[in-house]
């Protein structure tokens, strides 16, 4: 954990089917990072432990790995939330606000909808903030990214993570991969490729920079697609993503639009 002050406890909500876990902060006086990020819209991989600190970025790639199952045969809500990997990040915006960033992998052999529920307490434990995410899809072995911004200080926060099975068709998530390099200017230079023998629609980008190992910069919902709102088939759509901040490696998170049950579903 890249965070000082910060001890994680986890615990099962075998009532409600949820995950949840409690964050208790010891919340220090700290510099403001520049941030745009959690309020920015505009358009798994870890973080590339062997990176050092240069004025050039390392071409970094990725493609979907291979599931795992978990040992979950049949669908139970319970069993595949307390399945999802989830990775913490949180750091200082512009606004003085904390920007909490959660990547959530799905490495059971279901397609999931994913909704996640965060609130931060004060010493007394009274509520400070309360926040719902919009549902978003995760494809079997997909890895998501969910943040929050949140108003400080608080001195502890809880999320809990709550699932649906979906079933899901034309999905081009597990054949798209990412590359990424530094831009000449301000950025990261990042290529997703569609590997599928079908078009991927509406993949969106949502890039988080490191520096040092340390969570700088969130760029949330940049659009990679043709006037067709597609990348076709076996081509490579190329995007600069921006970044104010100086950094040393990236994460890339990826979605597309399926079809559910015969009906769109981004």
């Amino acid at each position: 954990m890249f965070l000082t002050g910060i001890s994680l406890l986890t615990k099962e909500d075998n009532m409600n089917h949820k995950r949840i876990h409690r964050i208790q902060a010891a919340l220090l006086a700290a510099a403001m990072l520049a941030l745009m990020g959690c309020s920015n819209t505009s358009m798994g991989k870890q973080p590339n432990d062997a990176v050092t600190a240069s004025p050039t970025l390392p071409v970094e790639s990725f493609s979907l790995a291979p599931t795992q199952d978990i040992n979950v045969q049949h669908f139970d809500s319970q069993q595949v939330a307390s399945s999802m990997k989830v990775t913490e990040y949180m750091f200082d915006d512009s606004f003085g606000d904390k920007c909490v960033c959660l990547a959530i992998e799905n490495p059971t052999s279901f397609d999931v909808e994913i909704v996640v529920s965060l609130k931060s307490f004060d010493e007394g434990g009274n509520i400070l903030n309360a926040k719902t995410s919009v549902p978003d899809f995760a494809a079997s072995g997909q890895t998501i990214l969910k943040s929050f911004s949140l108003k400080q200080p608080f001195a502890s926060m809880e999320y809990e993570i709550s699932v649906a099975e979906r079933k899901l068709s034309h999905c081009a998530i597990a054949g798209l991969s990412w590359e990424s390099t530094k831009g000449a200017s301000s950025g990261a230079i990042v290529s997703v490729t569609n590997n599928n023998s079908f078009a991927a629609e509406s993949v969106s980008v949502s890039t988080l920079f490191f520096k040092d190992g340390d969570p700088v910069y969130l760029y949330l919902t940049q659009y990679f697609m043709n006037a067709a709102g597609e990348i076709p088939a076996g081509t490579t759509w190329t995007e600069e993503v921006y970044c104010s901040k100086d950094f040393d490696s990236v994460q890339v998170f990826l979605q597309d639009n399926c079809y559910l049950y015969g009906g769109l579903f981004n």
